[in-house]
């Protein structure tokens, strides 16, 4: 399989190492102001020990035309990452957080082109939490639900996209709940706060307040290896769909 990475960060480094010991890994890194790679290779780490030199490119005209692209980057090149897949054909795995609504729409409208898989957190145990959530919500409608995120310093977007993620499977069962961005008691209110504490990976904590009761569920991230293995795996699964826009537990 043939996998271009998107974004050359953290996230991205770590999809590297997760996928260059089975595939044929390209990188773009076409954020020009904030470039991470200087010259044409970057020398990557497997996790199987093995070291490997990976090509880099900077323009989507210079990339060889991938089996599915992972993105890890910046809201700001989605536009051109979505033109080339178009394009291409090409299956998409999103990763990237803090889109605005118009970014979201027109992520909807390129899944009717291409299959689109789009997650704020790709970590495998965080579907399985938001199943949890779901189950309760169906339960207990009435509860006053608080969402709490911590991420470290450096996360620009509030509240996080796992956040507004879990805010939307909880709407799915309590549709007339709206979601307040800031602490609630209205039973009528999904309430999300946010934090931000030195380097802390990500942790996400959904109470259900059922008045005489109170439910806590917690997902904490211990490794951003997490969130990069799920999403390789999703890219493992999306080749061969229908186009479409896929959640992570479409695929899991």
């Amino acid at each position: 399989m043939k996998v271009l990475i998107h974004g050359f960060g953290r996230m991205g480094k770590l999809v590297a190492q997760a996928t260059v010991d089975k595939y044929d890994v390209q990188i773009i890194e076409d954020i020009v102001e904030n470039d991470a790679i200087e010259g044409d290779t970057v020398t990557i780490d497997g996790e199987n020990g093995a070291r490997y030199e990976i090509n880099v490119v900077h323009r989507f005209d210079d990339v060889k035309v991938p089996d599915v692209i992972i993105d890890f980057s910046h809201p700001s090149s989605l536009d051109p990452l979505l033109r080339y897949a178009i394009a291409k054909r090409v299956p998409l795995i999103v990763g990237t957080t803090g889109h605005n609504l118009k970014q979201m729409e027109r992520m909807e409208q390129a899944a009717r082109s291409i299959p689109i898989v789009r997650s704020g957190n790709f970590a495998k145990g965080f579907c399985a939490f938001k199943t949890a959530i779901a189950s309760l919500s169906e339960q207990f409608p009435c509860a006053v639900i608080r969402i709490h995120e911590t991420h470290h310093i450096h996360k620009a977007d509030h509240p996080s996209g796992s956040a507004l993620d879990i805010a939307k499977t909880i709407k799915k069962s309590c549709s007339d709940k709206t979601v307040t961005i800031g602490p609630t008691v209205d039973r009528g209110a999904i309430g999300i706060t946010s934090e931000r504490i030195g380097e802390e990976i990500g942790t996400h904590r959904v109470t259900f307040d059922l008045g005489d009761e109170l439910i806590t569920l917690t997902h904490r991230a211990l490794d951003r290896r997490a969130f990069a293995l799920g999403a390789v795996e999703a890219a493992e699964r999306i080749v061969g769909n229908p186009i479409g826009y896929y959640r992570l537990e479409d695929l899991l």
